[in-house]
């Protein structure tokens, strides 16, 4: 058997995407007779995917080309989206954070000695946006990087609504 094979047909009329899915048949000596199954035009489908994984490629070309620390969280404060900023101020790949709660970082950029206030700082922004459903905006924060040096940031968190008015997610562009 097999299912959901894929192919694409090229002709003068165009592209055109196919998934088929066959079971075996057998003629009562055993003999195999061939395939019966389905095949479906998936065509409108796979450009749909490939015009998402463009949308999804620009956004994130776009989230990176920014400097600034740029994150997404969701409501229990775990990492969903990172930018190249957030990244080089964390000192981690995007796989080391994602899923994760600051707290569970080491946030090998920030100083050792300023990593409590830092993560105390964002978790008590975070609470107060989602008690609130209000943005808190351009909150001052400073703190000292592992290299010695300070930097001050103006951070704001947002929150981020389903089409119901419901929070499910924080941005946080610093």
């Amino acid at each position: 058997p097999f299912r959901d094979f894929r192919f694409r047909v090229v002709s003068d009329a165009g592209e055109r995407d196919y998934s088929l899915s066959g079971i075996p048949v057998f003629d009562v000596a055993g003999g195999f007779q061939g395939y019966r199954g389905a095949g479906t035009d998936i065509s409108h489908h796979v450009a749909t995917a490939t015009e998402l994984e463009k949308g999804r490629n620009l956004l994130y070309s776009v989230l990176d080309s920014i400097p600034a620390p740029i994150s997404v969280k969701d409501v229990s404060g775990r990492y969903m989206l990172v930018n190249k900023g957030l990244r080089e101020a964390f000192q981690a790949e995007t796989s080391d954070i994602v899923g994760r709660h600051i707290s569970e970082l080491p946030l090998t950029g920030i100083a050792p000695e300023a990593r409590a206030e830092f993560v105390a700082f964002s978790s008590a922004q975070e609470a107060e946006t989602l008690a609130t459903g209000m943005p808190v905006l351009n909150r001052e924060r400073s703190y000292r990087r592992a290299d010695g040096s300070l930097r001050t940031v103006l951070e704001s968190k947002v929150p981020l609504r389903e089409p119901d008015g419901r929070v499910t997610a924080i941005l946080s562009p610093a």
